[in-house]
């Protein structure tokens, strides 16, 4: 899971928001681990110390990215470096999206089980979200990425097929107060 970012916009790091008694990370990392997944690898770097401390969950990999500041593509290079070979896949998530479902991502691995593809791309509507997932094959490209900018710039090089989910509630994600307000009124 991306959670590297220093929420400039927000003014405060996301990841400490109180979603339902919980601190966003480990609401987000409860989502996650309720669909089975048990290899949980979390991308840090703004307010490292901080965030580690509050996440609850003793088995999550922590990365600190010393990196963060040079964009999205420095974290998702930092958190592959750190899996090992035993991999066939990884799934990108990000520590914003708290409308993320336990049902989405069993329903996600099933279809990457049943269907195998290289790039699978959550789409509600027209609009391409997280989670995403990449064959280990994909991974030297990802690594390369620059700037912040995430997987989006390997797609057109490459075949990705889209997960459709109807919950447009998986759209919204926290970057300003205003997300904030939005999310506080669902």
């Amino acid at each position: 899971m991306l959670a590297a970012g220093g929420s400039r916009r927000l003014g405060e790091p996301k990841q400490l928001l109180r979603v339902n008694g919980k601190y966003l990370i480990n609401h987000m990392i409860g989502i996650i681990r309720s669909a089975g997944i048990d290899d949980l690898f979390v991308v840090l770097g703004s307010s490292y110390e901080k965030i580690r401390e509050v996440i609850s969950d003793t088995d999550v990999h922590h990365i600190l990215n010393p990196d963060w500041e040079a964009g999205i593509s420095t974290s998702i290079s930092k958190g592959l470096e750190e899996i090992n070979d035993s991999f066939d896949a990884a799934i990108i998530f990000v520590v914003d999206q708290p409308f993320l479902s336990k049902d989405l991502l069993q329903k996600f691995i099933s279809y990457y089980e049943e269907q195998n593809p290289e790039i699978l791309v959550t789409r509600v509507g027209e609009s391409i979200v997280h989670p995403v997932l990449y064959k280990r094959r994909i991974f030297d490209e990802l690594k390369n990425l620059k700037g912040d900018k995430g997987g989006k710039q390997i797609f057109a090089r490459n075949t990705i097929t889209y997960f459709e989910w109807e919950d447009k509630r998986l759209l919204i994600d926290i970057d300003t107060s205003d997300d904030l307000n939005i999310f506080d009124k669902l």
